[in-house]
């Protein structure tokens, strides 16, 4: 007790009772956010594990700390920091001692660390908070650069799950806007489970049956521990769903080898089972390692439709119509196109609501993308009034542009298809 460092976590005679937001993040494998220490007699707090008592950044010491393991590391470069749990961070833990004075304030200088030492530096958060408070981490643009989009992603699979686009309208229209400079960070999936708590429990029992139908499949009451390709059950969707990624406004971050592909390990606990390791080659270990099998720390997914041998980045790399070079092909596209993503969005109001269709203008770029959630092709008119004839150039086939003569915008779509495009100048007869 008498070590500066007792200092650096939260300790309790008796613990306080603390509020449902509090609890711990993984029922089921933590019974308590308080476990008692034999040596010190007494009980310490913890968020996550018991063997991993959370730091008291109300503490100023720990938080120098920290600022000073950031100063180290943008000394040789990084690019920024991931914050992990940013709203348990800054939150208090039952006691005087561990309540901070003022708890954004702890990310204000977290934020004025990197802008000191790299003005171009990126603090991405996970603040997976009820959507009133999400503005909140982001301050006036000087707390974090960007934020996880864990709400996006929750109805993102409700949408996929019912293949209606009106979940996604209603989470972009729940996001609040992001400052100057700030962006949200959208993803398919992450290393962790997919957590759909921000679900009612009757439209997550919707996802659950669609994406997560056996009990091994699930984990905490909440999540799903599945990757995207196996839970989408089919190349289309899962192209679609990336397409999905790449086009809404936000940055997208793409889980190593969903690229390829990869599927879970399902024999794995817990979070582990979506944490294999990247199957770069049909060789010993996918070619991610050369030890013996028994001394890799997780085991490489080798047997059925996902082991290495049917998936791994050298088969698909050499092959032109890989998944691999799908997904190539949209980042390419979306690099050429600034306007997906950073745009003034707005989506088209259609009938067939398994059929989302959206704008975005940036500058003087004006792209739309086009999804079909559904497994049955469609037929979509988009209404362009104000680009009548200005061509309609498709983004993704290169193929010849359409003079859209009527200020309408006719196409078929095939299951799960997709396609963006992007207007371009005046038709010389409109001259």
């Amino acid at each position: 007790r008498t070590s500066r460092y007792h200092r650096y976590y939260t300790w309790a005679q008796h613990p306080p009772p603390l509020p449902l937001d509090q609890q711990t993040i993984f029922p089921g494998e933590e019974d308590t956010v308080w476990t008692y220490d034999e040596k010190n007699r007494l009980y310490y707090f913890h968020r996550f594990y018991h063997f991993e008592p959370s730091l008291n950044v109300a503490n100023p010491d720990v938080r120098e700390e920290i600022m000073r393991v950031m100063d180290y590391w943008l000394s040789f470069g990084i690019s920024g920091f991931r914050i992990d749990a940013a709203a348990p961070l800054i939150q208090g833990r039952g006691t005087e001692a561990s309540r901070p004075e003022n708890p954004h304030g702890v990310l204000k200088e977290f934020r004025e660390v990197a802008r000191q030492r790299n003005p171009n530096a990126l603090l991405i958060g996970e603040a997976d908070v009820e959507p009133a408070k999400l503005s909140r981490f982001f301050g006036s643009g000087d707390e974090l650069n960007m934020l996880f989009n864990f709400l996006l992603n929750n109805y993102l699979y409700l949408a996929l799950a019912r293949e209606d686009c009106g979940p996604i309208m209603q989470a972009l229209n729940l996001l609040p806007q992001p400052p100057e400079g700030a962006q949200w960070g959208n993803f398919l999936r992450n290393l962790d489970e997919l957590d759909l708590e921000r679900l009612t429990d009757e439209d997550r029992r919707e996802v659950f049956q669609a994406f997560a139908p056996e009990e091994n499949m699930r984990i905490f009451g909440r999540g799903i521990r599945r990757r995207a390709a196996p839970m989408l059950g089919s190349r289309p969707r899962l192209e679609m769903a990336f397409s999905l990624l790449l086009t809404l406004p936000g940055a997208p971050a793409i889980m190593y080898g969903d690229e390829i592909g990869m599927g879970e390990d399902l024999d794995q606990p817990g979070r582990q089972a979506v944490r294999p390791p990247m199957q770069w080659t049909k060789k010993r270990n996918a070619g991610f390692s050369t030890a013996a099998k028994s001394k890799l720390i997780q085991p490489v997914v080798h047997e059925g439709p996902f082991g290495y041998p049917e998936v791994n980045v050298e088969d698909q790399r050499n092959d032109p119509g890989s998944l691999f070079h799908a997904v190539k092909k949209m980042i390419y596209a979306r690099r050429a196109y600034p306007a997906f993503g950073s745009g003034a969005w707005r989506h088209f109001d259609l009938e067939d609501r398994a059929v989302m269709a959206h704008r975005s203008v940036w500058k003087d770029q004006t792209v739309i993308a086009v999804h079909n959630l559904s497994g049955k092709e469609k037929t979509v008119e988009l209404k362009l009034e104000a680009e009548r004839n200005r061509r309609l150039h498709n983004v993704l086939t290169d193929k010849a542009e359409e003079i859209l003569t009527e200020g309408i915008a006719r196409m078929k779509l095939g299951p799960y298809g997709y396609a963006w495009f992007h207007i371009v100048g005046e038709h010389a007869s409109s001259s």
